[in-house]
């Protein structure tokens, strides 16, 4: 048996109608795509192999990108604020309005007032064994397994993030084996927090943009990535990063918060005073942030304290 979760939830998880991207009817969906591609009917596949194919079509391999690292000081936080082109964003727009199936996450309010709301749509794709994060192992998932397509998607930005972020050390000796998507509403947030400590190898990789142009940039509006050192009660030090659309970050070692680089070795969703949450602000836009983010799960994680002891 593996080692339970907390109890209770970090996230209560819900269904909830797609969102109005993903609501698009088939043929409309199919009206969005270049007129280059194949139809479905003509090729024998459907949007999602369609929108994957205008992606790859789009793609970078190679270009010059623009990295910070050790931004504010914090350990372990990588920055590129040029990750994705316009073309490419559009691209990422038509993937993700060919998945269907979101779960909706409620993680209460915030704020001085409480007036935002701590909410997001997501789909996750892993391990048949991997509960997504945040949500405690007793309660339904909605984690699924990589499919073909997903899998082309994970290869295309594995392999630019390791470029980019080559100073990061990213993911040695293993490769990516969980990806999120998910879409926080305009006016509304993420709050602090941490990912699974001690669940997720070193590395936690996002990419982000708005689900529709936005008035001054084609990849849509700018949000706010919080970083606070310390729990709500003894805050260290807060900082709030500005991240316009199309930009890419990286959570590594007192950034990412894991049990490894805490002086006192903290496990699961315990606080600290070393270690940075991470939070994110979409309240200053009227549109949806759309996100990609992909981690490695630890395969060995609570295995060891379950195996017999000697004897």
């Amino acid at each position: 048996a593996r080692r339970p979760l907390r109890k209770k939830p970090l996230l209560q998880a819900a269904h909830s109608p797609p969102s109005s991207a993903v609501r698009e009817p088939r043929s409309s969906l199919q009206r969005m795509l270049p007129a280059d591609l194949p139809s479905a009917r003509a090729a024998g596949y459907g949007p999602l192999a369609q929108s994957m194919d205008r992606l790859e079509a789009v793609w970078r391999c190679s270009g010059t990108w623009r990295v910070e690292h050790e931004v504010a000081d914090i350990c372990g936080l990588f920055i590129c604020r040029d990750f994705l082109s316009p073309a490419e964003v559009a691209a990422f727009r038509l993937v993700f309005a060919a998945h269907q199936g979101w779960a909706m996450y409620q993680w209460g309010t915030i704020g001085r007032k409480k007036e935002l709301a701590s909410i997001l749509q997501r789909i996750d794709f892993g391990l048949d064994e991997m509960t997504a994060e945040g949500v405690a192992a007793q309660s339904k998932s909605f984690t699924r397994a990589i499919g073909r397509h997903q899998q082309r998607l994970i290869q295309l930005l594995e392999a630019r993030m390791r470029q980019v972020f080559a100073l990061a050390g990213l993911w040695r000796e293993c490769d990516v084996n969980m990806m999120q998507l998910s879409q926080i509403p305009g006016g509304q947030c993420l709050g602090h927090h941490f990912d699974r400590r001690d669940k997720w190898q070193e590395g936690i990789a996002s990419v982000a943009w708005s689900e529709t142009a936005g008035q001054e940039d084609s990849r849509g509006d700018e949000w706010t990535l919080g970083m606070q050192c310390g729990p709500s009660n003894n805050v260290q030090r807060q900082v709030q990063l500005p991240m316009p659309a199309g930009a890419a970050y990286i959570l590594s070692k007192r950034a990412q918060g894991r049990t490894a680089w805490c002086s006192r070795h903290k496990v699961a969703h315990e606080s600290c005073a070393c270690c940075w949450q991470h939070g994110v602000w979409n309240e200053k836009s009227a549109l949806t942030r759309q996100s990609i983010t992909m981690r490695v799960y630890d395969e060995e994680w609570g295995r060891e304290a379950s195996s017999p002891g000697p004897g």
